[in-house]
Formats: C-alpha cells, sequence, structure tokens
C-alpha cells in the first residue's frame, strides 16, 4: 500500500512538472523522465484537461487555505476521476486564484461527460464549499503540449469576468469581435457626487456595466479601467472637501471589497455602493461643521492621555489637518492644541484632588512625556504648580 501511495505521488508530482515545464515539452525528454521515475505513462495517446479556478478572496473565511485546497483537489478527483486519486490532480495558486487541473487519457471519457461532470462539481464546490468554480476543458492534446494547454485556459478564465460559475470549453470566447471603446463619463458622476444623487450613480453605473456586458464587451482590462476612472472621480471629489480618501476606506469591508471588485458585475456594484454611500455621507459632515468639531473633541476626549498631535486627530474624521485646523479653530475659539491641553489639565486637576499619584504619574496618565512639560503646562492654565494645586486642596479637605 505504501508503495503505490509512493508511486501517486511520484507521478502527481511529475504531471505537475510537464503543467509547470520542469520538464522540457520535449518528446525524448519526458520519455526519459517517465523512465526514470518508473512511471507507467503512455506518450502516444493524448490527454485532456480540465482546469478549475476560483478566487481567494471568494473562500469561505472560516476555511483556511491549506484545509481548502485539500477538499478542492478531493472534490475535483472524486466527481472528474471517480476516484480519490491525486496522480493525475494540480493544485496550484497563481496570483489571486486557486487552481486545480485535472489531467485524463483521451479514452477514459468523452468530451461531453467531461463538460456533464465539471458541471457538477462546480454545483458541489458550490454547494460544500460556499464558492464560485468556473470550469475550462481542453481538446485532447499531445503531452508536450500540456504546458501550452495550461497556459491557454488561464489566459481565459483572466478574460472571463460575466460567466464565472460555469463550465466552458477551451475556444470558448468571451468577446464579439474588436472591443469597442469606452470611458466612464468623469463629469457626469463628479455632478451626481457634488449634487449627492447616491441612487443616480449607483443605477448608472449598474446601467453602463450592463450595457457592456450585453454587448460582451466587458472584460478583466475594462472593469479595471472603469473602477480606476470611478476613484478618479472619487478622490477628486474628497480632495476638495479635504477628506483623507485613504483613511475613509482603510477599513476591513472596505479592502475585502475593493480586492472582490474586479471578480464579476455584482460584486463591483457592492464595492461601488459602498464607495458612493460612504463619500457623500461623509460630503454632507463636512458641511455640517458642528458635527465634525463634536467627534474631533470627543477623540481627544478618549485617547487624551496618548501621545496625540492633529494628525491623529484629523486622521479620525477623515479630513486634512489643515482643515480640521481651521473649522476647529472657527467653532470653538482655540487650536486643538490649546483645547487638548485644556482638556489634560483639568484631568490632571482632578487626579491630584482625588488620588494619591505622585506628580510624575498623573503627568504620564495625562499623555506628558515629561513632569517638567507638564508642570509648567499646569501653571500656565492653573495659576500655580501642581503640588501647590494639591496642597491647597488638601488643606480644604481637612
Amino acid at each position: 500500500m505504501s508503495w503505490l501511495k509512493n508511486k501517486g505521488l511520484v507521478e502527481a508530482s511529475f504531471w505537475t512538472d510537464i503543467l509547470t515545464k520542469m520538464i522540457s515539452p520535449r518528446l525524448d525528454l519526458i520519455q526519459g523522465e517517465i523512465q526514470k521515475r518508473d512511471l507507467t505513462i503512455d506518450v502516444e495517446q493524448s490527454y485532456a484537461m480540465l482546469l478549475v479556478s476560483v478566487y481567494l478572496s471568494e473562500i469561505d473565511e472560516r476555511w483556511n487555505e491549506s484545509t481548502f485546497r485539500y477538499a478542492f483537489s478531493n472534490l475535483s478527483s472524486e466527481i472528474i476521476l471517480r476516484s480519490l486519486n491525486y496522480d493525475r490532480v494540480v493544485s496550484y495558486q497563481k496570483n489571486n486564484m486557486l487552481y486545480v487541473s485535472v489531467i485524463l487519457d483521451e479514452n477514459d471519457v468523452s468530451q461531453a461527460q467531461l463538460e456533464e461532470r465539471s458541471r457538477h462539481l462546480t454545483q458541489l464546490m458550490n454547494q460544500y464549499l460556499k464558492c464560485i468554480a468556473t470550469g475550462y476543458i481542453s481538446e485532447p492534446k499531445p503531452i508536450t503540449e500540456l504546458a501550452q494547454v495550461k497556459a491557454d485556459l488561464e489566459r481565459l478564465d483572466e478574460s472571463n469576468i460575466m460567466f464565472r460559475g460555469k463550465v466552458h470549453r477551451q475556444h470558448t470566447s468571451f468577446k464579439n469581435g474588436e472591443r469597442e471603446k469606452f470611458d466612464l463619463d468623469i463629469q457626469l458622476y463628479t455632478s451626481l457626487f457634488v449634487e449627492r444623487e447616491k441612487a443616480q450613480i449607483v443605477n448608472r453605473l449598474k446601467k453602463d456595466l450592463e450595457q457592456l456586458a450585453h454587448k460582451n464587451q466587458l472584460d478583466a482590462e475594462m472593469l479595471h479601467s472603469i473602477r480606476e476612472d470611478f476613484l478618479q472621480v472619487v478622490y477628486a471629489i474628497l480632495a476638495k472637501k479635504n477628506v483623507q480618501a485613504h483613511q475613509l476606506f482603510r477599513d476591513s469591508l472596505a479592502q475585502q471589497l475593493f480586492q472582490k471588485s474586479e471578480n464579476s458585475i455584482f460584486d463591483f456594484m457592492k464595492w461601488a455602493h459602498l464607495i458612493t454611500e460612504r463619500t457623500i455621507e461623509t460630503i454632507k459632515e463636512t458641511l455640517r461643521s458642528e458635527g465634525i468639531v463634536d467627534k474631533a473633541k470627543r477623540y481627544i476626549h478618549d485617547n487624551y492621555d496618548k501621545d496625540l498631535n492633529r494628525e491623529d486627530v484629523a486622521a479620525s474624521v477623515f479630513l486634512t489637518p489643515d482643515y480640521l485646523a481651521k473649522v476647529f479653530k472657527q467653532e470653538s475659539g482655540l487650536t486643538m492644541k490649546e483645547y487638548l491641553n485644556q482638556y489634560r489639565i483639568e484631568a490632571a486637576k482632578r487626579m491630584l484632588i482625588e488620588s494619591r499619584m505622585s506628580i510624575g504619574q498623573v503627568a504620564i496618565e495625562t499623555g506628558y512625556d515629561t513632569i517638567s512639560y507638564f508642570s509648567t503646562v499646569f501653571k500656565k492654565l492653573a495659576g500655580e504648580t501642581p503640588n501647590a494645586y494639591r496642597a491647597k486642596y488638601s488643606s480644604l479637605r481637612s
């Protein structure tokens, strides 16, 4: 049994080397490797290949990647080869894709049977592994051409935006003739953002994508270009409002949707809806300066004991430091530094009266690095030193 298992690993390694061109695609070299590895592989016959792809970002977070790859390979072998035999199953990762390649003898299964099994596999991947798997079937080819077949199927997969979750033949075309030129109407989308027309932005974007899809003109390159143009509009709008876009969209949800946005129209629209919603709501808040200043103050209250600067406060409300400083001064009559020091000293007063902490401990607890600087600021705002303040209130209590 161990001999059979080892032989299976040797054959699996052989096919991996064939597909990655670690073995040069020359018949004499391939025959030499077969003999060297003591394998019984017929180089005279042709082989069909099924390539199945899954976006890494689509893998359910309950799976870790190695376990998912095992389950993916296991299911592919069982459904396509009708056995748990990994000799002909090659699993690998490329860019943002996880692939499983299954190699079949020309006479093992007809193209119609392979297509039927492949459809069954994609259905089970969706049902049990909770992901969208897309299959590509090659015509039978000589063993010397299998590496090129794999590369051709990968390119086909890269161009497939609209027809994920299905099974396709090797010579399927996802384009009809030459691709038409399409540029996002930046002026229109800019106007819609300025007018804060969320529904119109999302509906127009969806309409643009669906029209391109209907004409079979939407591929990975075009979807990427549309996403970049849309981001250009959003970033320009936010820059005019002094909003820091990288802060606004740095959370895990925004990042996750961004990574998936080029997978399909559905994923693109989920991402675009989030971007539109946040952009317009943030613009609305910038027009309500009271709300911004209140949020900035709350952030200071929650973090006054840390090493805080105006860049930190501005980031908390997604604004540039200069713009927030201007609005904060207009609204409160104080600079952010002045407000922070006032809040820290009020907190220090309470600590001096209500606790037995040393002056040094109070300085640290209120965000000051040194006792000398703390004492300087305290005396400036309270009119006396921390020791004098504590002594005065201690005598009043006694």
